[in-house]
């Protein structure tokens, strides 16, 4: 529950929740990013393997208390029915995503493709990149778009 700076190792403070219900698709090689909203307190995931964005209500759904296993001495609980609903479908393996201003924004690790979405899932625009392997994207403290390609060991900057 505290802060452990980068490559920190020592969870056994963490308290880790399981949406029991919820389940996405992996796909070897490629990453699955999770992005959350903390004005709304909703969890976006890139299911990359079912090619969608699914959406988690947090503030939802019943403890079920504790789960059975063991991560580093964490608190390990379930959640049951909680609001979990499909907010885009039909991409080419979505790999990273982000929120800025009202927006998502998903990388397609198959297409090369930057997705923006409204917060509903309704398309607003696609930039295609020249990345060999296109996978996680954040936005910078200068609020420009970044994305990572591991395939030509590049961090890259989307300039407008």
């Amino acid at each position: 529950q505290q802060d452990h700076g980068p490559g920190g190792g020592d969870h056994s403070d963490g308290i880790i929740t399981r949406y029991l219900g919820t389940s996405v698709t992996r796909v070897a090689n490629i990453v699955g990013h999770m992005e959350f909203d903390h004005q709304t307190g909703m969890l976006y995931v890139a299911d990359t393997g079912a090619g969608r964005i699914t959406r988690l209500d947090t503030a939802t759904g019943t403890n079920t208390g504790s789960l059975p296993g063991e991560w580093d001495g964490a608190e390990y609980t379930g959640v049951t029915g909680a609001d979990y609903q499909v907010v885009v479908e039909g991409l080419s393996e979505p790999a990273g995503i982000a929120l800025d201003g009202g927006r998502i924004f998903v990388s397609e690790s198959a297409s090369g493709d930057i997705v923006a979405f409204d917060m509903e899932g309704t398309e607003l625009g696609r930039v295609h990149t020249p990345a060999e392997r296109i996978m996680g994207i954040t936005f910078g403290p200068d609020g420009r778009l970044w994305y990572a390609d591991p395939g030509s060991d590049e961090i890259v900057r989307v300039d407008p």
